[in-house]
């Protein structure tokens, strides 16, 4: 324990003693120096709560404020891998024996079908920037990249029409990114 940690420790324990121990002063001082505790002012929040167990719950969370409507689900980045598994199971596979591991990048567009390409996890920095993805969530992509299984999952990023991204580690439900490669291999 460094010195900082027990220095708090002991006034902590201190603080509590002569709260709770009786004392030959007068009630008053030690009523005094009870709401004087009380009266501390607490830290600011960054989203006031309205009520006390909120405020208690948002002053311990250690993980800051995210916006939420940043990071919404995309409807259309599911429909897309559901009704597109074999197609994109079979880029991941493919690019997962060229390349190693990496991403299956999909960019939708109104005028045009969606691109799709594999985005291997060297690159992806230098792709993902310029498609407007923060540092932030390429940070949180990369380490998706770490933890997927080849064999089984793929790793999509979904750009939708409107810029939003959808990033996921997709299990293949109905075969394995081989299995997916082989299907299109044979039917084209």
């Amino acid at each position: 324990m460094g010195r900082k940690a027990k220095i708090r420790k002991q006034r902590k324990q201190s603080a509590l003693g002569e709260a709770s121990s009786p004392s030959d002063k007068p009630l008053s001082q030690d009523t005094a120096r009870i709401s004087a505790l009380v009266k501390k002012p607490s830290p600011e929040l960054n989203k006031p709560s309205t009520s006390w167990l909120g405020r208690i719950t948002d002053a311990l969370n250690p993980f800051p404020k995210v916006e939420t409507e940043k990071y919404q689900g995309c409807w259309d980045a599911q429909d897309f891998s559901e009704a597109n598994e074999v197609l994109v199971g079979a880029v991941a596979w493919d690019g997962y024996q060229q390349q190693g591991k990496g991403l299956v990048l999909v960019r939708d567009s109104d005028t045009s079908p969606p691109k799709i390409e594999y985005v291997k996890s060297r690159f992806l920095k230098k792709t993902m920037r310029p498609q407007g993805v923060d540092l932030e969530d390429i940070k949180a992509i990369k380490n998706m990249l770490e933890v997927y299984s080849p064999e089984d999952s793929v790793v999509m990023v979904y750009i939708s029409t409107q810029g939003e991204m959808s990033s996921s580690v997709m299990p293949m439900n109905e075969c394995t990114p081989q299995e997916c490669y082989r299907l299109l291999q044979e039917t084209s």
